[in-house]
């Protein structure tokens, strides 16, 4: 009776590791189904609709408009096509499979541009990855495909709805989102817009505008320099080392600064607004909550201060360099304002 189960179970092994064998030998024969490439002058704009395949785009070198692209599957089938044409000045591109095949396929698209032409990528899983664009205006759009740009210069509006985006090294105007996938952008010089209701985003190095905006996402902005204006609902908000103006309204999100040189206005409704290391007001700013607390630690002399203080609870205090009162405060002479009103929450500024 063990003969015979160690002889079954002894089978059912073989035919398993047979079938992954089979499986992995398999994915080893996928073979190119459709292949082109060619070069066009005077174009002014490529619109590429990928659906699965990774599309790169990159800067030409020698001025022309180039494409090539290539697809595998794992039979040969006549609908697998990369049609393109011309229509007008604008390059169409289009990756065409069956639309009953069950096959496995993949697809690889590069498109170099030179400066001044417009790139539009219409992407469903396919990554996009965008490199040394100089002076391009770019849209690229996927639902579940990953977007990375690195080094490019123009006006680039990268937006997934859930996969991630990644950038680094960018100057113009740029504009990002994702519904659900992270974003992480560095090293940006001119504008940057940042939207995205749920996913996490990490900025680090902007000189310019920054504009961002999240529902549950969290965000983490470091070493910029410039105006941020900074939305979210409940996702916290954590700014370091920063230099600007600050423009930052959330609901029950928390505002947290450390490190931070400016104006500030900043207004939350439960969250609270934490400012417990080496904040500095270099013009008057309003700091508001309502059920939120405020609690700041500025490296302003007391002297450069006037405090207006003020909360709705008559058993909340409000201290502000070593003076207390309740309710309402009142406070120096100096031409820096620091305006706090909160219902229920307490005040602290050291």
């Amino acid at each position: 009776m063990k003969h015979n189960i160690l002889h079954t179970a002894t089978l059912a092994l073989a035919a398993m590791l047979t079938m992954a064998t089979a499986a992995t030998a398999e994915i080893k024969q996928m073979i190119t189904v459709a292949e082109a490439h060619d070069t066009f002058d005077g174009l002014t704009s490529v619109l590429v609709n990928g659906r699965f395949c990774k599309v790169n785009v990159l800067k030409s070198d020698d001025g022309r408009t180039a494409m090539q692209g290539r697809l595998e599957a794992m039979k040969p089938d006549a609908a697998y096509k990369i049609d393109y044409r011309t229509e007008g000045t604008t390059l169409v591109i289009d990756i065409i499979v069956s639309d009953d095949s069950f096959a496995s396929f993949v697809g690889e698209v590069t498109v170099n541009v030179p400066a001044g032409v417009e790139v539009t990528v219409e992407n469903t899983s396919g990554y996009v990855d965008i490199s040394g664009l100089a002076d391009n205006k770019l849209v690229a759009n996927t639902v579940q495909g990953k977007i990375t740009a690195t080094a490019s210069h123009g006006d680039l509006s990268l937006n997934s709805k859930g996969g991630s985006v990644t950038a680094d090294r960018l100057s113009g105007t740029i504009s990002t989102s994702s519904s659900s996938g992270a974003q992480r952008l560095t090293d940006v010089n001119g504008s940057l817009s940042v939207d995205s209701p749920d996913g996490e985003v990490e900025i680090t190095g902007v000189e310019g505008t920054l504009t961002v905006a999240t529902v549950a996402g969290r965000q983490t902005i470091a070493n910029v320099e410039g105006t941020l204006n900074v939305r979210s609902s409940s996702g916290a908000v954590r700014i370091s080392n920063c230099t600007g103006v600050f423009n930052i309204r959330t609901m029950a999100a928390a505002v947290n600064l450390c490190e931070t040189t400016g104006e500030f206005h900043i207004e939350t409704t439960k969250g609270g607004i934490m400012g417990q290391k080496r904040v500095k007001l270099t013009a008057s700013s309003d700091f508001t909550t309502t059920e939120g607390r405020i609690q700041l630690q500025l490296l302003n002399d007391k002297e450069e201060l006037t405090f207006m203080m003020q909360t709705e609870s008559s058993k909340v205090g409000l201290v502000a360099k070593g003076i207390s009162k309740k309710k309402k405060l009142q406070a120096g002479k100096g031409p820096i304002v620091v305006t706090t009103k909160t219902r229920t929450g307490g005040q602290v500024i050291s």
